[in-house]
C-alpha cells in the first residue's frame, strides 16, 4: 500500500516537500514493530540502500507510530489511512 512520512512540524525536514530515505536517517525516527509487513520491508529498503535510521522508539503498530510522531517524538512512516487518523496540525 502507498506510505507518507509523518513528520514533525517542529523539524526543519516537514518543509520539504519530498524526502529521501537519507533525509529520514539524519533525524529521530519512530519505527513500528518488526513483525509488521511495514517494518521488514523498510528493514529489506535499508539494508538494500545501506542506510542506518536514528530509531528513538518502536511502536506496536502504525497507528502507535503515527501518534508519536504527532507528539514529536520523531519521524514515523504509515499507510496512507492510518495518515487520516492523524493530527495533521501537528505533522507534515
Amino acid at each position: 500500500v502507498p506510505t507518507v512520512a509523518l513528520v514533525p512540524k517542529s523539524l526543519p525536514l516537514a518543509r520539504q516537500r519530498l524526502i529521501t530515505l537519507g533525509d529520514i536517517a539524519a533525524v529521530p525516527f519512530v519505527a513500528t514493530s518488526k513483525s509488521t509487513v511495514l517494518r521488514v520491508m523498510l528493514d529489506q529498503l535499508c539494508a538494500r540502500e545501506q542506510v542506518s535510521l536514528r530509531l528513538v522508539a518502536e511502536a506496536p503498530n502504525v497507528l502507535t507510530a503515527g501518534r508519536l510522531a504527532e507528539t514529536g517524538v520523531g519521524v514515523a512512516i504509515v499507510d496512507r489511512l492510518t495518515a487520516r487518523h492523524v493530527d495533521t496540525t501537528a505533522v507534515a
